[in-house]
């Protein structure tokens, strides 16, 4: 297999799982869950953070 089917592979097996975890956050009540892509969150604030620490799981 080339290196770059195996690199796209990756990608997409990685938003599979991003999206089962926002998934699973919303089945435990979580609301406003912040974007899952890295770009977006390496640029969010302390607040973000805040907001996940109290979640109750």
């Amino acid at each position: 297999m080339p290196v770059y089917q195996m690199l796209h592979h990756v990608f997409n097996h990685a938003s599979y799982h991003r999206g089962q975890l926002v998934t699973m956050l919303n089945q435990l009540g979580a609301d406003k869950i912040p974007g899952t892509d890295f770009l977006l969150s390496a640029g969010e604030n302390e607040e973000t953070f805040k907001r996940f620490k109290g979640l109750k799981v």
